[in-house]
């Protein structure tokens, strides 16, 4: 039995990291759906496929707009969609903050990227056949 493939949405500005989360979430088996560079790209995406994702990675600061505010729009459709931010900027605040508009999780891309990568993109082991 295999897991699930993740449909996958990167709203990252850098696109040294969202070519990097884009790798690591093709090795796990999952697709990525759409990158966005800016807030309001990725607010017209989630507005216009609100079922069409089941992981969204937010870094916090974008080259427009910053992901505090997609997270506002992350508006989950099926209990299975998460949302992760992803940043440098890695504060108690900044933390506290994410979690309050909706993320399931916030790790520091310096210190937790491994914590983040398994939490993201880890598929679960197949079910032993009884």
């Amino acid at each position: 039995m295999t897991a699930p493939v993740q449909r996958v949405l990167l709203v990252e500005d850098n696109p040294h990291w969202r070519a990097q989360l884009r790798r690591w979430a093709g090795a796990a088996g999952h697709a990525v759906v759409h990158e966005a560079a800016t807030a309001d790209e990725a607010i017209a995406w989630l507005q216009a496929h609100a079922d069409g994702w089941d992981l969204a990675v937010v870094d916090a600061f974008l080259a427009g707009g910053n992901g505090y505010t997609v997270l506002k729009h992350c508006q989950r459709q099926h209990s299975h969609q998460r949302v992760v931010m992803l940043s440098n900027y890695a504060r108690v605040e900044a933390r506290q903050q994410a979690l309050r508009l909706g993320a399931d999780r916030f790790f520091d891309k310096d210190t937790e990227l491994d914590a983040c990568l398994g939490y993201c993109f880890a598929r679960p082991e197949p079910a032993a056949a009884v």
